[in-house]
């Protein structure tokens, strides 16, 4: 037997080339020092502002204001990224007798290369005046002040200005007091503006300002906030007005606090408020510390929680010392550790001159909430030592809400007698450990595309915990579906400011199971093509993985060589099933030349007929003498085809 040759053919793909149009990131200006003669445009109207497109402009209006042009109901506009190129920069009002009176809005644009190291007032702006607003801007760079008041953005944030959606990351520092990551001293409102980088002085500083007079809300802070020899906050070293309340309302710090007193929100809080907050930062002090507040002197801690850890010789999972008959810590939580001597608790470390506690919860194994509890109120305070929230009763006091914290933190909220500005509570897993955490807005919506196995009807680019696992939608609004949450439900939570969404809960049904009874119909002869039997118009068939071709209700035929997968396909409530694998193979060609001679052998072969031992020719008068051909040594009596083999022979 001879083997026939054949010439076995490379396929070349052609890749094709496909250029698509390059976008090149519009580089920001680079200020060189210079200062300019006007603003780019405008004439300062609302509905006409001044146009800001450069650094050297930008320096204008620092001379401007600095050479007593206040700017006031003046509008101003960024038009464009300006990079102040760490070149030394003065502050825009860079004193008491020439604020910035003027309202500037960024546009969403940033000024980045931030370099001022001045003797006090340090920031992008020194000092403003009551009617101005700096909004929609970000910052990022070095300020630097000698003395003391230095903020990323305003040094000091007077009484009606406002500063609102701003960002500032880099570093702040002040050699004597009163550092914050957004304004030294805010005397005003900063609303919705985060800060991360780091924030130093020697007394008071904190994450967004080093002194709150006024009222801070929606803000965040992260990495780190020092302060050598007195205050440091998450959000602010001081919040403290004799004459009206201050108020930190909806913000969160996960910055890392150090500073003899520290407090993860707020320092020290003194006829002030602060509500719905929480500190995930660890927080450390070598006098007192507090997770929420450090020191809460006549002040009200409401709905809060901590989760970092406190350390200090008297320390408190949500306030270190809680001192004054105004004052008041309710319906908060701590899940964190807390470290210190005897005047250390769960919830509060020191409790004196008639403050009170009630329905507070702290996590451990044993202890008191309260470590030393001089005098005041105390009622409903319960431990809990795992995320179920279990609560027992603690410090002699007897549970008001029930003795599951979820539900406590819920009930206290709707038994008010008045609508409050209380956040409601909700739980998610992967969150928070699966502790408690607020919720801000209503459950998402999102749906099924079982086709895609996409979930659908989300907000694009906003994150999400899905089944516990953090992820972003993407442009379309979608996230794809994990196999694990097949056959399970899954809660959909959207993060959201302080908080996230209550959870919508969908149910995600099963992958159907694989289709059986699907085989593959061989070729009759070589050079042929074959099929699928078993399958139905339900299905679709793929050789890829990738493409998918629908099934007939009578078979599939016409199919080249090959492995098919073969699967339900997905309808509007099922998805495509896992897939059964059929192989199509070829057939190749087998002919003899048996010299007079007959064998029942077959015309040709394929992969499963392998091994094929032919049976040997008979010839009426003749002995057979054996195989002979190419790849056979001499003469055989027995010729098999191993498996493996391919391509015609004869």
């Amino acid at each position: 037997m001879k083997t026939k040759r054949f010439l076995s053919m490379l396929l070349c793909a052609a890749l094709a080339l496909t250029l698509l149009p390059v976008t090149t990131a519009h580089a920001a200006d680079t200020w060189d020092g210079a200062v300019a003669t006007s603003f780019a445009g405008g004439d300062g109207s609302e509905d006409n502002p001044y146009q800001i497109a450069s650094g050297a402009q930008l320096a204008y209006l620092a001379q401007q204001v600095n050479g007593g042009t206040s700017y006031a109901s003046a509008y101003f506009v960024l038009t464009d990224d300006v990079n102040l190129n760490n070149i030394a920069w003065v502050p825009i009002g860079s004193s008491n007798t020439n604020p910035f009176a003027g309202s500037l809005d960024g546009g969403g644009h940033s000024v980045t290369g931030l370099n001022v190291n001045v003797m006090d007032r340090a920031g992008l702006f020194g000092y403003t005046a009551s009617s101005s607003t700096i909004k929609n801007l970000s910052v990022s760079g070095t300020v630097t002040a000698s003395y003391n008041f230095a903020g990323g953005v305003v040094a000091v944030n007077w009484p009606g200005s406002v500063i609102e959606n701003c960002t500032f990351e880099g570093t702040v520092t002040s050699s004597d007091e009163f550092a914050g990551g957004i304004t030294g001293s805010n005397l005003g409102t900063v609303e919705n503006c985060a800060f991360e980088g780091s924030v130093e002085a020697r007394s008071n500083a904190g994450g967004i300002t080093s002194i709150n007079d006024g009222t801070v809300r929606d803000c965040r802070s992260a990495g780190s906030v020092t302060s050598v020899q007195s205050y440091a906050g998450g959000i602010a070293g001081f919040n403290s007005n004799l004459n009206a309340l201050c108020i930190l309302q909806d913000c969160y710090n996960t910055a890392d606090i150090s500073g003899p007193i520290s407090g993860g929100v707020v320092r020290d809080s003194y006829n002030g408020v602060t509500v719905n907050c929480y500190n995930a930062g660890s927080v450390t002090g070598n006098e007192l510390s507090g997770g929420v507040v450090g020191l809460n002197e006549y002040s009200t801690v409401q709905n809060c929680y901590n989760a970092g850890s406190i350390s200090a010789p008297v320390s408190g999972g949500v306030v270190g010392k809680n001192y004054g008959y105004f004052s008041i810590i309710e319906n908060c939580y701590n899940a964190g550790s807390v470290t210190g001597s005897t005047d250390s608790g769960g919830v509060a470390g020191l409790n004196e001159f008639s403050a009170t506690i009630r329905n507070c919860y702290w996590y451990g194994s044993d202890g008191n909430g309260i470590g030393n509890f001089t005098d005041g109120t105390k009622s409903g305070i319960g431990r809990f030592s795992d995320a179920g929230g279990a609560l027992t009763a603690t410090d002699g006091t007897s549970l008001n809400y029930g003795d599951d914290l979820l539900a406590a933190l819920r009930a206290r909220i709707s038994d008010q007698a008045e609508p409050s500005d209380y956040l409601d509570w909700t739980a998610l897993d992967g969150v928070n450990s699966g502790f408690p955490v607020f919720a801000v807005s209503a459950a998402p919506s999102a749906s099924i595309d079982y086709a895609a196995e996409k979930l659908t009807s989300l907000d694009a680019g906003a994150r999400y915990i899905i089944g516990g696992a953090a992820l972003t939608a993407a442009s379309g609004g979608t996230v794809d579906i994990d196999s694990a949450w097949m056959g399970t439900t899954v809660d959909i939570a959207r993060r959201s400011g302080i908080g996230y969404s209550y959870p919508q809960s969908l149910p995600i049904p099963p992958r159907p199971p694989v289709p059986q009874g699907v085989t593959a119909v061989q070729s009759a002869a070589p050079g042929g093509t074959g099929g699928l039997s078993g399958v139905s118009s339900l299905m679709e068939y793929s050789a890829d993985g990738t493409t998918w071709t629908p099934c007939a209700d009578g078979g599939v035929s016409g199919l080249a060589p090959g492995t098919y997968s073969v699967r339900y396909k997905a309808t509007s409530s099922t998805f495509a099933s896992d897939a059964a694998q059929a192989t199509v193979h070829a057939v190749y060609a087998l002919s003899y030349n048996l010299n007079g001679g007959t064998a029942s052998n077959p015309s040709s072969y394929c992969a499963p007929d392998l091994p094929l031992t032919l049976n040997n020719p008979a010839n009426p008068g003749y002995a057979f003498a054996g195989w002979s051909g190419d790849g056979i040594t001499g003469r055989a009596m027995t010729v098999s085809i191993p498996i493996g083999s391919s391509g015609d022979r004869e």
